[in-house]
Order: structure tokens, then C-alpha cells, then sequence
């Protein structure tokens, strides 16, 4: 129920394992480059294809382009609000518009009497501060929500939990390249990337062995250890999340639009 930088670094990478883009590691910036696909996309995905390309094919994520990367960043939250909001939760901010229209009247009242003191705009501010507080904690999922987020908290136990016998999976699918990609998006949703990635390690030390070629990504070029991939779910969680939300502020700016928000 809120939109965050790793929001969308996650469905960044989610395009990259679908092959519409390809992520290349800098020393500092992260480049995007468009590749060509017709796998099928999740919501406000297009989106950030549309915007994030919508000059050149290649994208440097940094402050020169903080144009373009906002103009993604909103697309996709707002792309995500449309699909969203109302079906998965709901923000039931109008059970708040008879106390603030009734804070609005006292303000109006005082104005005209001319009584407002320090005590009044200090008691003002309070009621401000509580119709915010309010405004968040009204939020609700809505039954269909609920049900998801239950099924989203048993998806994030078996992407973090070290094996698969600890969740009493009667099939647990095998542990493979394609299932550490298709899942690394969401684990990154999830917060729980680092986990699902050590998982991993002995599989592609296993692999290696069995065909001589080291596993990587085709979808990222840069450092790749799969003796170190806390090291990589690292990289294309935390670190790229960060260069985006500093990407995303203009220069001179102290402040991006990283963070958190709500809808």
C-alpha cells in the first residue's frame, strides 16, 4: 500500500530477466540498455519501457537523466495505482472529510474573530498531524487483498528459508538458473533478495563443475561471483535502488524521490 524506490528497481530487473533491457554496471552508475522481447509484462512495466526509452535506447542512470527516470518512476506508480487501488486496498480517506471540513470551518471562524494565538495554531497544527496519522492508518486491503497478501507471506518463507524440506513442500521446484531469475525480482520486492541468492551458491558451483562455464546472468553485465552472491542480490537491490533514487533527484536537489510515499 505505499511505493518505494525498490518497488522500482524491482520491476527494472523483472524487465531485464524478460529480456527488455539489459543492466551494465559502472564504477558508480548503472547503465540500462533496450533489448526486444514478447514475453508478457506485469502491470506499469510498459510503462517504464516507454518512458525510460523514449529519447535513446541507452539510459545512464544518474542525475542528468533525472527527467526521464522520474517520468518512469511516475508512470509506473501511477500505472500501479490505477491497477491497484480500489481492487487490492483501499485508502478510505473520505471517513476523514467531515473532520477536516469541520477543522476547516473553525479555522474560517477564528480567522473572522481574529482570535488566532500561538496556543490555537499550536492546537491546529495538532489536528493537522492526526488527520495525516489517520489518513495512514485507514488504509485497508480489501478481501481479495487480504487473501494475496497471505499467499505473499508464504512466497516470501519459501524464498528465504534455507531449505525447502524446513516448509514441508511436498514438489519443491529444482533449483535452476531460470528459477533463480524469475524469482530474484520478486525476492527483491520482498526484501529478501541476499537469501534467495545464497541459496544458489553451491548449485552454480555445481554447474561449473559439471560444464566448466561459470554461470551469469545474460541480462547483466558487471562483477559476478557465485562464490559471493549475497554480493550480487546486493548490487542489483540495494545499490541500484539507491542510484536510482539519486538518479530521479535533480542536481542541486537534496532530495529524491526515493524514500517511501504513499499512493
Amino acid at each position: 500500500m505505499r511505493y518505494d524506490m525498490q518497488v522500482f528497481t524491482a520491476a527494472v530487473i523483472n524487465l531485464a530477466v524478460k529480456g527488455y533491457l539489459q543492466i551494465t554496471k559502472g564504477q558508480k552508475d548503472y547503465v540500462l540498455s533496450k533489448t526486444f522481447s514478447k514475453t508478457h509484462l506485469a502491470a506499469g512495466e510498459q510503462v517504464i519501457i516507454d518512458k525510460l526509452f523514449s529519447e535513446n535506447e541507452v539510459v545512464e542512470l544518474n542525475e542528468e537523466n533525472h527527467k526521464i527516470v522520474m517520468s518512469a518512476i511516475k508512470g509506473h506508480r501511477k500505472a500501479l495505482r490505477r491497477d491497484y487501488l480500489g481492487v487490492y486496498f483501499a485508502k478510505n480517506s473520505s471517513f476523514l472529510i467531515p473532520s477536516a471540513l469541520g477543522a476547516l470551518v473553525m479555522v474560517g471562524v477564528i480567522a473572522v474573530l481574529d482570535a488566532l494565538t500561538t496556543a490555537v495554531s499550536i492546537i491546529f497544527g495538532v489536528i493537522a498531524g492526526l488527520h495525516g496519522l489517520f489518513a495512514y492508518l485507514l488504509k485497508a486491503s480489501s478481501v481479495r487483498g487480504r487473501v494475496l497478501i497471505d499467499k505473499l507471506e508464504g512466497f516470501k518463507l519459501y524464498l528465504e528459508v534455507a531449505e525447502e524440506d524446513d516448509l514441508n513442500l511436498r514438489h519443491p521446484p529444482d533449483k535452476t538458473p531460470e528459477l533463480f531469475e524469475q524469482m530474484l525480482p520478486y525476492a527483491i520486492a520482498l526484501g529478501v533478495a541476499e537469501a534467495w541468492s545464497e541459496k544458489f551458491t553451491a548449485v552454480f558451483l555445481k554447474l561449473q563443475s559439471q560444464t566448466g562455464v561459470a554461470y551469469h546472468p545474460y541480462w547483466y553485465r558487471g562483477h559476478f561471483d557465485i562464490q559471493h552472491m549475497n554480493d550480487f542480490s546486493s548490487d542489483v537491490s540495494s545499490s541500484m535502488s539507491s542510484v536510482i533514487s539519486s538518479a530521479s533527484t535533480p542536481p542541486g536537489s537534496s532530495s529524491g524521490a526515493g524514500g517511501g510515499g504513499g499512493w
